[in-house]
């Protein structure tokens, strides 16, 4: 996330919403925390601060955002937040996300089995899979998921989306989605 300005102007009072979502989700309450304005305004440097609090706080980031380039990819904001952080690392081994593998390889094909049926879950499935995910990497220190550009996301992830808004209030999750 590159930023033109080291500093944050005139954005007090939404970065205190930030920050006690942020101190929220260490707590186990989560929420989503929609940044909603015209281009240039400063939702990126908003985000830029929250993602670099979240560091500070040893939270777990994510990252990923929607684009307009090329033909629109399903999931593409989830794939590349999830990419972000297990590039180099394996899916957690916890049990509770036994059932869950299949359809989280949906959006990371190693996590695939091959003796899955592709692409015949529910989103509903794929939403509490991502859910419960971010529940187990988030467990004891919080979950920031920021997901730029929902203005360009498509539908899919934005189903994803409204599933996971309706059930962080009790996860260490914070969505922080900033769009126009």
């Amino acid at each position: 996330m590159r930023t033109r300005s080291p500093r944050l102007i005139g954005r007090h009072d939404e970065l205190d919403v930030v920050e006690q979502a942020l101190r929220d989700a260490r707590k186990g309450i989560g929420r989503p925390v929609f940044v909603i304005g015209e281009a240039g305004i400063g939702k990126s440097r908003l985000a830029a601060e929250a993602v670099s609090r979240a560091f500070t706080a040893d939270m777990v980031v994510l990252r990923g955002r929607g684009s307009t380039v090329g033909p629109m990819v399903p999931f593409r904001p989830l794939t590349e937040a999830l990419l972000s952080l297990f590039r180099s690392r394996d899916l957690p081994s916890d049990r509770d996300l036994d059932p869950y593998r299949p359809v989280l390889g949906r959006l990371v094909p190693q996590w695939a089995r091959t003796d899955a049926p592709s692409g015949t879950e529910s989103l509903v499935v794929l939403a509490e899979a991502l859910l419960r995910l971010l529940t187990v990497v988030g467990a004891g220190r919080g979950c920031l998921l920021v997901l730029e550009d929902l203005h360009d996301a498509d539908v899919e992830t934005l189903a994803v989306l409204e599933y996971l808004a309706d059930h962080l209030d009790s996860e260490p999750i914070v969505v922080l989605a900033p769009c126009r």
